[in-house]
């Protein structure tokens, strides 16, 4: 169903395409990744057994970045929306692509910075 979605929004030309739809396709993709990479290592899980300690240990960080990367998202799409309504007076000039992009790339490398910092944190 997720893949449908995006496939569909493919076609869209790039005036439809504001930030909000951008940040939701985004999201979407994160679930793509969680259901590629985490799934993926649950099943040989269960074909070959317990896996090895650095694979666990790769698993369990992707995990809980794709989960920290979705709140970052849902949190990004809230922020945009009111910036939208309260803050921004033409909506029309922003640079919906750039803004897109930055926050991308803002949320995938703070997501796995922070859960790679936690995992090698004492006390973990």
């Amino acid at each position: 169903m997720l893949l449908e979605i995006i496939r569909s929004k493919r076609g869209w030309p790039t005036s439809a395409q504001t930030l909000i739809t951008l940040l939701m396709s985004s999201l979407q993709w994160s679930m793509v990744e969680y259901l590629g990479l985490v799934t993926t290592t649950d099943i040989l899980r269960y074909f070959y057994g317990p896996l090895n300690r650095n694979l666990c240990f790769l698993k369990t960080t992707v995990t809980a970045a794709i989960v920290f990367q979705l709140l970052l998202f849902v949190t990004s799409i809230g922020l945009t929306r009111f910036v939208f309504i309260a803050l921004v007076r033409n909506p029309g000039a922003v640079d919906d692509q750039f803004w897109a992009i930055f926050l991308n790339i803002w949320i995938r490398l703070a997501s796995y910075t922070l859960q790679t910092v936690s995992m090698f944190s004492p006390g973990f």
